[in-house]
C-alpha cells in the first residue's frame, strides 16, 4: 500500500514543485528554466541532461520536480527496470522518487519510515545527501568529489549543521529547516506505522510530543482507497 510522502511534499517546496523545472542556470547566462519534460521518454531526458552538461549553462543537470541529476536517473532506470520509452511524467518521477531515491538508494530513510529503525539524525542526513535543500542535522567533514578528468564536483570541506550538505557547489543553500525535515520524517513514520514512540525521537522531542499526539486525528488512512481521510489537514503545509 502506497500513501502520500510527506518528506515529498516539503521536497516539492524547498526543489521546485514542478515536474518541468530544470536546476537555475548560471547567471549571466539565458539558459531557460523549464522543459516540457513530462512530454519526454526518459531517453530524451538523459539526452536532454547530456545537453544541459555540455553547454556549460548549468551549474549541474538536475531535472524535474525532484531535481534528478543524470546519473541517478540512469541508475533508477536500471534498478527500477524501467522503459527508456516511456514518459518522465508526474507518475513516473513520483515512482523514482518513491521506489528508488527514498525507497531503494536511501536505506535510512526508508528503515526510519517503516520503523525499522528508530536513528532519526541517519534518515535526516541520508535526506540532505540526497537533496541539496535539505539540511545536515549535525557538524560533518565533507570529502571531495572530483571526476577522472579532474573537475571538482564539489570541494572538501567542514558543513554545518542545518547546511546544506551540497554548499559551496553550484550555489546549493539549505531551504528547508532542520524542525521541518524532523517533523516530516516523522509524520512520514506515523502515517505509514499508525503511531510514533519516543524511541523515534531523536534530539526532537517537543516535535515528536506533537507528532504523536496528533497522528491518530491528522492521518487516519482509508485502507480501502489508501487517500488520508483528514479534510482539514493540507498535506503540503507546515
Amino acid at each position: 500500500r502506497r500513501v502520500l510522502f510527506r518528506s515529498r511534499a516539503v521536497l516539492a517546496k524547498a526543489e521546485s514543485g514542478n515536474y518541468n523545472q530544470l536546476v537555475f542556470p548560471k547567471r549571466g547566462t539565458n539558459a531557460p528554466t523549464t522543459a516540457n519534460l513530462t512530454d519526454m521518454t526518459l531517453n530524451q531526458v538523459l539526452a536532454y541532461q547530456e545537453q544541459m552538461r555540455k553547454s556549460g549553462n548549468y551549474p549541474s543537470d538536475a531535472v524535474g520536480k525532484y531535481q534528478v541529476i543524470g546519473s541517478t536517473l540512469q541508475s533508477a532506470i536500471t534498478n527500477l527496470k524501467l522503459d527508456g520509452n516511456q514518459k518522465f511524467d508526474q507518475k513516473t518521477q513520483d515512482k523514482i522518487y518513491e521506489d528508488y531515491l527514498i525507497g531503494g538508494k536511501r536505506k535510512g530513510v526508508m528503515d526510519y519510515i517503516t520503523g525499522k529503525s528508530n536513528n532519526l539524525l541517519q534518515a535526516m542526513l541520508e535526506m540532505a545527501q540526497e537533496f541539496a535543500s535539505f539540511p545536515v542535522p549535525f557538524d560533518l567533514h565533507r570529502a571531495a568529489n572530483v571526476t577522472r578528468s579532474g573537475n571538482v564536483i564539489w570541494d572538501e570541506r567542514d558543513v554545518k549543521k542545518g547546511e546544506s550538505y551540497y554548499i559551496g557547489s553550484g550555489g546549493n543553500q539549505a531551504h528547508v529547516k532542520l524542525e521541518q525535515s524532523a517533523k516530516a520524517l516523522m509524520e512520514e513514520r506515523a502515517m505509514r506505522t499508525g503511531s510514533l514512540t519516543a524511541a523515534a525521537y531523536g534530539p526532537y522531542n517537543e516535535i515528536g510530543s506533537k507528532v504523536a499526539a496528533s497522528s491518530t486525528q491528522l492521518f487516519a488512512i482509508d485502507r480501502k482507497s489508501t487517500r488520508l481521510n483528514s479534510s482539514h489537514t493540507d498535506i503540503s503545509r507546515m
